[in-house]
């Protein structure tokens, strides 16, 4: 199913490996997915004024990889909450969480099966259904957060990708989600240009993009899934893993690092899909329902963009004065460094022939600049 995305196509119509950590979240009032949706097929309602469905209860089953311990988990219980209200209790989600039904990969092919209606999938794992989302794992498209959210929120850019993968595949993307950017911890000595990392062991998920990139900055690599990597990094195994803040807290490996530098070159984009069987039940895409349910998950994109800001700033601050890692700060200058060494492989991946059209990474970076 793979093919050269391109923007010429008429317009009709979002770490790679899941992380599936079992950890005990943070006291918060926001509620867990699971209780949502228990409260849903309990009350049959949504708030004291919803008024009680005149019509048969449509149940959608929805999985997800992500525990109740971020802002992942806490948008998909503002989703289930926001669509349970606004349709008066008609549509009820049942909600499966830290991937008790399957890996990202599984659970999206169990919605194109019909056994789920709803699911979640990281731009790296959808390759195996669709290359509809591959061109957000380029490195150094996005030079921040704002920009990174610009482009899923541009109306024309977000059909655009919305009606690729539903065309190709029948999933339709609902809600897209941007966390923060891959960062580098390490033991040993503090990293802060691509020349520093020359020579280091990585932990790698095996990507061909991020293979491509390690090999620019000239590190060696050791395929291994998230929770290996611990032991890996406290036995000198390897040197550093290329991960989130965030994920190296939740699974202690900032316990034994020393550095930790980000410098927003590798995006992890997850998208949450409607899969064929939650189109039909709800009616098609031109119902209203369906327009409804969409709707919810909008708002529940914006309201988890909003808290995924100030998750990732707390991140940093833990994992300096928690973890007491050196959380390196660098200039715009060796940010720029960083940049131009993911630049330099795009010669493999952009251009006619190629995998990802210059149309299309042209439109992406005038969007930084508007």
């Amino acid at each position: 199913m793979r093919k050269t995305v391109a923007l010429g196509m008429t317009m009709i119509m979002t770490c790679a490996l899941a992380a599936c950590g079992n950890k005990n979240a943070a006291d918060t009032s926001t509620p867990s997915p699971s209780q949502v949706s228990q409260e849903a097929e309990d009350s049959g309602a949504g708030g004291k004024e919803a008024s009680a469905p005149s019509q048969e209860v449509i149940k959608l089953r929805y999985a997800d990889t992500c525990a109740d311990i971020n802002p992942d988990g806490w948008g998909n219980a503002k989703f289930i909450e926001l669509v349970n209200e606004r349709t008066n209790g008609q549509v009820s989600i049942e909600y499966f969480d830290r991937c008790s039904l399957g890996s990202d990969k599984e659970i999206t092919q169990s919605c194109l099966d019909g056994t789920l209606d709803m699911c979640k999938c990281t731009s790296g794992n959808l390759t195996e259904f669709s290359d509809g989302l591959a061109i957000f794992d380029l490195p150094g498209l996005f030079r921040d957060f704002e920009h990174a959210r610009t482009v899923v929120e541009d109306p024309e850019m977000r059909q655009y990708f919305i009606d690729d993968i539903y065309q190709e595949t029948g999933l339709y993307a609902m809600i897209f989600e941007f966390d923060e950017p891959r960062g580098l911890g390490t033991t040993g000595k503090e990293i802060r240009t691509p020349d520093q990392a020359k020579g280091l062991k990585l932990r790698t998920t095996g990507a061909p993009i991020e293979m491509a990139l390690f090999n620019q900055w000239g590190v060696s690599s050791i395929a291994q899934s998230m929770t290996e990597v611990y032991t890996s990094l406290q036995n000198g195994v390897i040197d550093g893993a290329y991960n989130q803040a965030y994920i190296l807290n939740q699974e202690s490996c900032s316990e034994v690092i020393d550095n930790w530098v980000q410098f927003n070159q590798s995006w992890c984009l997850s998208v949450k899909f409607m899969g064929p069987t939650a189109i039909e039940k709800l009616g098609g895409v031109d119902s209203e329902l369906f327009k409804t349910v969409l709707e919810c998950a909008r708002e529940a994109e914006t309201w988890q963009a909003e808290q995924w800001l100030s998750f990732v700033a707390e991140s940093h601050k833990d994992m300096a004065e928690k973890y007491n890692v050196n959380v390196v700060k660098l200039t715009d200058e060796e940010l720029e460094v960083w940049f131009d060494e993911s630049h330099a492989i795009w010669d493999q991946y952009v251009g006619e022939g190629k995998q990802f059209s210059q149309d299309l990474v042209d439109k992406i970076q005038k969007l930084a600049k508007e």
